[in-house]
């Protein structure tokens, strides 16, 4: 008898662990954002570690989502 699951409510789950997960990023674009005026090349750091984080942050999540 094969094993079957029910995902019926998993959709609320699955954004809340990418909420989870992707918070650092979204937090240093938006200080990114912030800074832009007063320091351009603090600004510019913060935009790439953002960005790196994200690419790692999806690969994680993805992994650990799709089992």
């Amino acid at each position: 008898m094969p094993l079957l699951l029910n995902v019926d409510g998993i959709f609320p789950i699955v954004v809340v662990a990418y909420l989870v997960l992707h918070s650092p990023a979204f937090i240093l674009l938006g200080i990114s954002a912030w800074i832009k005026e007063t320091k351009p090349q603090a600004s510019k750091v913060l935009k790439i570690i953002a960005i790196v984080y994200f690419v790692v942050g999806t690969g994680i999540c993805g992994a650990l989502l799709t089992g």
